[in-house]
């Protein structure tokens, strides 16, 4: 059971990404060469008011993405540093 929850949730790359030069790996903020859109990321609590055509390369401040970016990766390092505090406790047997 483990392994197949393990297959159908760790991230996977798309075979045809590494053979074909047409193929994109959507990695954030990088340009679609097409449509000039960039690859942002989207609060999931706003996404009615997502316009993905707002976000192309050299229009509009990409401010606002870089900084919910900064705000989850703040968020995830302050987990881990939770994680870590309650860790080390333990080893010590403060908890």
């Amino acid at each position: 059971m483990q392994e197949i929850v393990l297959q159908y949730t760790y991230l996977r790359l798309n075979a045809e990404v590494s053979k074909h030069r047409k193929h994109l790996l959507k990695a954030t903020f990088c340009v679609h060469p097409k449509t000039g859109r960039i690859c942002v990321p989207v609060d999931p609590s706003a996404i009615d008011s997502f316009r993905p055509e707002r976000a192309r390369a050299h229009k509009p401040s990409m401010k606002p993405y870089v900084e919910m970016l900064d705000r989850h990766v703040a968020a995830l390092m302050e987990e881990v540093r939770r994680a870590k505090r309650e860790l080390a406790q333990i080893e010590r047997g403060e908890a």
